[in-house]
């Protein structure tokens, strides 16, 4: 085998060889072994090789005539081991034994290529128990660099094709002193073995992930300070009254506005000046003592305003948060400001314009009743692909015993409801059509269902739907507010609406109330006791006395 064509770990080829040993016998003869190729130099290649394949006896023979054998200078290292897995090699936990010995180029000759699963006539000595564990080239070829620097004499001399020459050639040893060669030794033996640079590595290995999670921490803490302070750059200015206090009491009280108007309270009397300034008499300590009592009555009086202030700003706020349906929430829109008549007017909206999931909202709470261990559909087209019907529901659940009538027009609902599920607009049709029959039949005849259920065409509901459920309360014992087919929001929608209106009405009756109405005109009723009036009868004239004897007369 050529030197060319040799790859070397060096190189960054990490091909594995088979060498035959001893290299002057035949293949059938000899045993083979795994080798790898470290680093080529002028003359020769450093070779790593099993631990016992190459005698002992050849190694310490070569070690006396250097300049005539086919070995050079050797060495024993302790290496990580490393296994191939879908070709590539993945490092393991496990260390090997590795014997590192220079050859010259003769040696070539006995290698060969190494390939996974090739028959072998020959016994094969291998790195670990396995073929594919092999020492791991990296961590090999960092011991071999820092065992040449350390014992580079002799041959041990290697040049690679793309990096300069790695150790320089070594020259006659000069005398020194014994103490020199001391200290030289003393600085060798300090130097780190091949086990505890390992050792080393594998610490920093296992450094790496903790040091990985506290970068990451830090750059979360960093993107989250970094959006606080951007929110707080983008938020508005506060207004003036939600600005703190720094200006003086005239400017703060333009500021605050005109107090409200209470009774005075008494203010204090500033207390007497002290003896030593009653003693002066001049005109200046007047002055001062009058300047100085004039800031304490405007200090007194501004405080007093501030504090009544402060009491209505109080009441203010406890009549807001007093819970009152009407003050709950502050007007949005221009047609009302209540949160019952906005919800209610948002689901009308909807129904009429044709954008509510009202249909599917009842079906999936149907669903969720009859199958809760599973997941609701999305959208009618997966509901009526399933085996759901809402006549299985009335079926199951039922709670119409106390309301019959009503229990009828949901049965006959139901078939409507089955049909809109599965987009057959037809049966809509139909059972609609003969739901209004039946109801205005039954309107005829006084709330009877006789009559009106036959028209519809119907079968007999089942009697399970006559069950009573005990006022709504289930076997967990809480009572249902609302019905098991209307969501949350359709109920505390219709509640808080309700709510509202009553407040309104108690507000009229209130207001009615504190408005006097005018007394009613008396009228004059008769007295019981006191006799009518009689009407003395009516004369009749002489012209009428006279007609009617002439009447007679004739």
């Amino acid at each position: 085998m050529d030197l060319a064509a040799v790859s070397s770990i060096q190189d960054g080829f990490q091909e594995v060889y088979l060498l035959c040993w001893p290299i002057d016998v035949p293949l059938e003869d000899g045993m083979s072994g795994q080798c790898m190729v470290v680093v080529k130099r002028e003359g020769g290649v450093l070779l790593a090789v099993p631990l016992g394949f190459i005698p002992t006896e050849a190694l310490q023979a070569a070690a006396q005539h250097a300049e005539q054998s086919l070995l050079g200078p050797h060495t024993v290292l302790t290496i990580p081991s490393a296994r191939f897995l879908d070709g590539q090699l993945v490092p393991t936990e496990e260390s090997m034994d590795v014997q590192v010995v220079d050859v010259s180029l003769d040696v070539l000759l006995a290698m060969r290529p190494f390939v996974l699963g090739m028959e072998l006539q020959e016994p094969m000595v291998m790195f670990g128990e396995e073929a594919e564990v092999l020492p791991d080239p990296t961590t090999l070829l960092a011991y071999v660099r820092e065992w040449i620097t350390v014992a580079g004499q002799g041959r041990t001399v290697f040049y690679s094709a793309e990096e300069p020459e790695m150790v320089e050639e070594a020259g006659p040893t000069p005398k020194v002193g014994k103490a020199k060669q001391k200290a030289k030794a003393a600085e060798k033996a300090k130097k780190p073995s091949p086990q505890q640079v390992a050792e080393q590595i594998q610490s920093l290995a296992k450094m790496i992930p903790a040091m990985a999670q506290t970068l990451a921490v830090m750059q979360e803490e960093q993107t989250r300070m970094k959006e606080a302070m951007e929110g707080v750059a983008m938020s508005p200015p506060p207004r003036a009254s939600q600005a703190p206090v720094a200006m003086s009491t005239q400017a703060f009280a333009k500021v605050m506005g005109q107090p409200p108007k209470v009774r005075g309270l008494a203010v204090p009397a500033p207390p007497p000046p002290k003896a030593h300034r009653m003693q002066l008499d001049s005109a200046l300590n007047v002055q001062e003592q009058a300047e100085e009592s004039e800031p304490l009555k405007e200090s007194s009086s501004l405080a007093l305003a501030v504090l009544e202030q402060s009491k209505a700003l109080t009441s203010l706020v406890s009549q807001l948060s007093s819970g009152d349906p009407l003050l709950d929430h502050q007007a949005t829109g221009a047609t009302t400001s209540s949160k019952g008549a906005q919800g209610r007017e948002k689901l009308m909206r909807e129904l009429a314009d044709r954008s509510s999931d009202f249909c599917l909202t009842v079906a999936q709470n149907a669903y969720r009743r009859m199958k809760p261990a599973s997941k609701a559909p999305a959208t009618l087209q997966e509901i009526s692909q399933t085996d759901f019907s809402m006549l299985s529901y009335l079926e199951r659940f039922g709670g119409y015993g106390g309301a019959r009538d009503v229990g009828i027009m949901q049965y006959a609902m139901s078939f409507i409801m089955d049909c809109a599920i599965r987009e057959d607009l037809v049966g809509v049709q139909e059972y609609a059509a003969l739901f209004m029959v039946g109801l205005e039949q039954a309107a005829q005849d006084q709330g009877r269902w006789d009559l009106a259920f036959q028209l519809m065409l119907l079968e007999d509901p089942p009697s399970q739907m006559w069950s009573y459920r005990g006022a709504g309360i289930p076997q967990t014992g809480r009572a249902r507010a609302f019905a098991p087919l209307c969501p949350q929001r359709w109920a505390t929608v219709a509640l808080a609406y309700a709510k509202e209106i009553d407040f309104i009405q108690s507000k009229r009756w209130e207001l009615s109330k504190r408005t006097p109405t005018p007394a009613p005109a008396a009228v004059p009723t008769p007295n019981p006791k006191k006799k009518p009036t009689k009407f003395p009868k009516a004369k009749q004239s002489a012209g009428g006395g006279q007609a009617s004897g002439d009447s007679q007369e004739g």
